[in-house]
């Protein structure tokens, strides 16, 4: 039997937080069902829930490596993206590491799971806002994204 676990976390900001806190759940057996994840100034704060197969371990996230903080980048604009799947246990950590990969710093992460429309299966919902350099096109992110969409079959807007 599964053990639900509601997790709090705060760290500072900075590039790769939020797979590297995903990865750690995923590498340890979790799946988040639930996340809203939010910049808080220099710090990014975390309130999961995540299922684990086994007991939870509260040491996992004592070596979260430190990465290089944020890059400031003067013109840049705010986006968001909503993904839609059934639900995979490294989805989360995929599409902020692919998000990651262009530099853009997360302002807010929300995810759920609920029930699909006439199938009753688990449907995964995702959204991320972000802001990201001017220079980089929303086609430029669609194309980053194009390895998730395909791993995990699942559908994927860029306001």
């Amino acid at each position: 039997m599964n053990k639900i676990v509601n997790v709090g976390l705060i760290f500072k900001n900075r590039l790769g937080i939020v797979s590297q806190v995903s990865k750690k759940i995923f590498d340890n057996g979790g799946n988040i069902t639930k996340s809203n994840m939010v910049k808080l100034g220099n710090h990014f704060a975390f309130d999961l829930t995540a299922t684990f197969p086994r007991e939870y371990n509260r040491e996992i996230f004592d070596n979260i490596q430190t990465s290089e903080l944020l890059a400031p980048v003067d013109d840049t604009y705010k986006t968001r993206i909503k993904l839609y799947s059934s639900d995979n246990p490294a989805i989360i950590h995929s599409t902020c590491e692919k998000l990651e990969s262009l530099n853009v710093d997360i302002t807010r992460l929300s995810s759920s799971v609920s029930p699909a429309p006439f199938s009753n299966g688990p449907l995964f919902s995702l959204t991320v806002e972000f802001n990201i350099d001017r220079y980089k096109s929303k086609e430029m992110i669609k194309e980053e994204m194009e390895e998730v969409v395909n791993k995990y079959y699942c559908d994927i807007e860029i306001d």
